[in-house]
């Protein structure tokens, strides 16, 4: 009789657990704590604190690479000089000459310096992701996973909750990497400054190259602002349940929370690729 009893304790208990929300509430708490790490995330500077010995490397790497971006400069300078020179459709006055040198005078100083302008840069860039960040906004993940253990039963609410928790840690990896991402491109993108630069001394259709690498470096430093609105809009916009309110399908609830959890996370990953249409980078 007392074994069946405990054994019926035991299997309430079970039961109980299988149909219970921590599961649920375990998944929305984690994705509050990954929103926040996010923003600290991309709050850092990558040139202090920790990562000032990754900057120094970089900076090392900028002046090996300056060895050939200067004479480079040198190189495109006479190539823009002897191109409009030779051009028998356009006399070569001295209007144009001063501008060849204008235009070399500044992309001397721009190789120069970009090195130091990019600290400041990554500070500005810091200061309008502080604009979008809205700490009173967070997952109600009480509330939540209430709703979502409501809309499963007790046979499938462990295995779905199990389901929905993979779903919600692997799009927290995901959102991580993209966030630690882009350190790494800014590292690898800034030793080639000199000699993507050094094309603008050039002018006409070389000088493109220059161009395209200052859009680029722009697009990797300020892409945190776009990543910022994502992480503010997040919580409230999966929080919403346009399902939930029209009484459809209980299971659909589930579903609308998982397409919304990898919605955030393709908006967070596709951010620049946004950015990159809006501007026209």
């Amino acid at each position: 009789m007392l074994h069946h009893y405990i054994l019926g304790i035991g299997l309430s208990d079970i039961v109980d657990g299988l149909h219970s929300k921590h599961i649920f509430k375990n998944a929305c708490d984690m994705f509050n704590q990954v929103i926040g790490i996010l923003y600290s995330l991309l709050g850092v500077n990558p040139t202090t604190g920790t990562y000032e010995e990754a900057w120094n490397i970089v900076k090392n790497l900028y002046d090996v690479f300056s060895a050939i971006g200067a004479p480079l400069l040198v190189v495109f300078f006479v190539y823009g000089y002897c191109r409009d020179a030779v051009d028998i459709r356009n006399e070569l006055q001295v209007e144009a000459t001063i501008k060849m040198y204008i235009r070399m005078a500044i992309s001397a100083m721009v190789l120069e310096n970009v090195i130091l302008w990019f600290p400041d840069m990554c500070g500005w860039a810091i200061k309008l992701l502080q604009v979008t960040k809205y700490e009173s906004i967070a997952l109600d993940s009480e509330k939540l996973s209430q709703s979502l253990a409501d809309s499963t039963s007790i046979i499938f609410s462990f295995m779905l909750g199990v389901i929905f928790f993979i779903v919600v840690l692997a799009a927290c990896v995901l959102m991580i990497w993209t966030c630690l991402g882009r350190f790494l491109n800014l590292y690898i993108i800034i030793p080639f400054a000199t000699i993507a630069l050094s094309t603008l001394a050039a002018g006409g259709q070389v000088s493109q190259t220059g161009y395209s690498y200052i859009k680029s470096l722009l697009l990797y430093t300020f892409e945190i602002v776009a990543m910022g609105v994502v992480l503010a809009v997040a919580p409230a916009f999966i929080s919403a349940s346009s399902i939930a309110d029209s009484g459809s399908s209980e299971y659909l609830v589930l579903v609308e929370a998982i397409v919304k959890i990898l919605t955030i996370t393709a908006g967070l990953k596709g951010s620049e690729v946004v950015i990159k249409k809006a501007f026209n980078l």
